[in-house]
């Protein structure tokens, strides 16, 4: 990360604004001032492992910034995550030091044996039980991801500062260079993807990074959101970048078509972490906003693949790979080369020479990649035919009053659909009925269930990303259950 840290050194002698919150700002020279002075209370200290616990505050950039000047090993911990998550990945990783509040209250009782004063600020911190000898990092680990993944269990990621530079390099490389954007953190920085696409990208910049609550966005976990609240937001602060989940793209297409908000306000908009429907994507070129799509993987640093903002890309590509990357598709799937992870937390083994990404994706002639679907979500047919619930879903959300859906079936069961909705079952049958007809006969949906509570964080249906977690919805609404059968 040697170049970010020069930028951001050279940037300290500005005091253009580096972080804002609805209640302060910090400029470059300020937020580096107390970067140094974290780095003068972390180098005195023994402790190698530092978990963060913070919400989208400015301590949480600060204190991330301290430990990669110091090697320091971060592990930050998603907000998102439940208190048996919390206490696997703290008893996973090792973590020696704890930095933040919203750890559940069990967990806090359970690990931390005393409590120390701040460098700067009033972040709580804590000294935790570690017992035992800790579990061996790869050589040069600083960061240490967690992926909450399809499954309740997460796994640790092993990064360097030099693979996740090596990224915000390629990102940089294929952003325009005048950009000078303001930027809204919309995902928790613990994510990967926040942080490498969002903060670090835009600090290296000298751009401006806006640090909000959930409440203050209009945002609640990953499933509810106050649509006029975000637009507020991005009225009130002029944001022209965002990293975004599809979820969220209606709500800025919203801005400019029945808001007022212009499209020019907007440098570029990325969207990643689940599939985005050509509709939408269709929709957000007509409104001429600059929405590039991308793909990545913990596994990678992130980012592996994104459109660029400067030229038309194909709608459903999620562009051209990073300069960094090389892939090849072996049988359908998306194979990676060196994919910058140093290992998983816990494996002895290394890093493959060719990771196996688990995503069926295939190259056009220009270079452009298309994710296909996810290997293992895959749905044979009893007719033998393959069916991506990501494509099939991605048409059922286009439905205004479809909140929520998950697609499933087997060779045994015929596709089915639950939906969660606010409106009557037959308005959703109806509704359905009309996406069908424009998908072909193998992939139309046979059942629907309607419901009314949705899948999220809480109930451990939805990932932090806002992914679904199959497995475990398959568990909650096995496809053996009654559902309602209707003429598709």
């Amino acid at each position: 990360m040697h170049n970010l840290l020069t930028r951001l050194q050279q940037h300290a002698k500005s005091d253009a604004i580096a972080l804002r919150s609805p209640h302060s700002t910090l400029s470059y020279r300020h937020m580096w001032n107390r970067v140094d002075a974290t780095v003068q209370w972390l180098s005195k200290r023994s402790e190698t492992r530092l978990a963060l616990a913070l919400d989208n505050v400015f301590d949480w950039v600060i204190w991330d910034l301290a430990c990669l000047r110091l090697a320091k090993v971060l592990i930050p911990i998603p907000p998102f995550f439940s208190a048996e998550q919390q206490r696997n990945v703290l008893k996973d990783s090792g973590a020696q030091l704890l930095v933040g509040d919203f750890l559940d209250k069990r967990v806090h009782a359970q690990h931390v044996i005393a409590c120390v004063s701040a460098p700067t600020g009033f972040v709580p911190i804590c000294v935790l039980n570690t017992t035992g000898e800790l579990a061996p990092l790869p050589p040069t680990t600083q960061k240490i991801t967690y992926t909450s993944g399809s499954t309740g269990q997460p796994k640790g990621v092993c990064l360097s500062a030099e693979g996740i530079g090596t990224v915000v390099t390629s990102l940089i490389e294929r952003l325009p260079s005048q950009l000078n954007s303001t930027h809204l953190v919309v995902m928790p920085l613990a994510v990967l993807l926040e942080n490498i696409a969002g903060i670090y990208v835009t600090l290296a910049l000298g751009a401006e990074v806006v640090l909000l609550t959930g409440a203050e966005l209009g945002l609640a976990g990953t499933a509810g959101l106050n649509a006029a609240r975000f637009i507020q937001c991005l009225i009130d602060y002029r944001i022209s970048t965002l990293v975004i989940p599809p979820a969220l793209l209606d709500a800025v297409c919203a801005s400019v078509a029945n808001f007022g908000v212009p499209a020019t306000q907007f440098e570029f908009i990325a969207v990643g972490g689940a599939k985005l429907a050509e509709a939408q994507e269709q929709r957000a070129m007509e409104l001429n906003l600059p929405v590039v799509v991308g793909y990545g993987l913990s596994e990678c640093a992130s980012v592996v693949a994104l459109n660029d903002v400067r030229k038309a890309s194909p709608i459903g590509s999620v562009g051209q790979l990073l300069p960094h990357i090389t892939a090849q598709i072996r049988a359908g799937e998306l194979f990676i080369r060196e994919p910058l992870m140093l290992g998983y937390l816990g494996d002895n083994s290394a890093a493959p020479a060719w990771f196996a990404t688990g995503d069926l994706a295939h190259f056009d002639e220009s270079g452009d990649v298309y994710i296909d679907g996810r290997k293992k979500h895959i749905i044979v047919t009893s007719y033998a035919r393959n069916v991506d619930p990501e494509w099939v879903e991605a048409a059922l959300l286009t439905i205004p009053t479809v909140k929520q859906v998950c697609v499933s079936g087997s060779e045994s069961h015929p596709l089915r659909a639950l939906i969660v909705s606010d409106v009557a079952q037959a308005e959703i049958e109806r509704a359905v009925k009309q996406v069908n007809a424009a998908l072909p006969d193998y992939a139309r949906i046979q059942t629907i269930e309607v419901m009314t509570s949705p899948f999220t964080l809480a109930n451990q249906l939805l990932t932090g990303t806002g992914r679904l977690r199959r497995q475990a919805i398959l568990q909650q609404y096995p496809l053996s259950m009654s559902s309602m059968e209707y003429e598709s």
